[in-house]
């Protein structure tokens, strides 16, 4: 639902509606676009949903939760070097 609210997925949405649509017959080609975007984010969601209820498994086990989130906090800042290099 808040991908209604992503600008990116209407920049996606209007240049593949303007680049794959045939205008000769609109209605067809619409079609098939909506159905490989809708199959796509069904497959995204799917998998997120899978991997993310197989880490809460695997994390709630011992003390795996208390390596996990400071090791991601970790990465988290050491992702940020790049971002800190940029000269201005």
């Amino acid at each position: 639902m808040l991908q209604l609210v992503n600008p990116k997925a209407w920049a996606v949405a209007l240049i593949v509606s303007a680049s794959y649509v045939d205008v000769a017959a609109p209605r067809k080609s619409l079609a098939i676009l909506v159905g490989l975007f809708a199959l796509m984010n069904i497959s995204s969601i799917s998998v997120w949903a899978i991997s993310g209820s197989a880490l809460k498994r695997y994390l709630a086990r011992g003390r795996r939760i208390a390596v996990f989130n400071p090791s991601m906090a970790i990465l988290l800042l050491v992702s940020m070097i790049p971002v800190l290099m940029v000269p201005s």
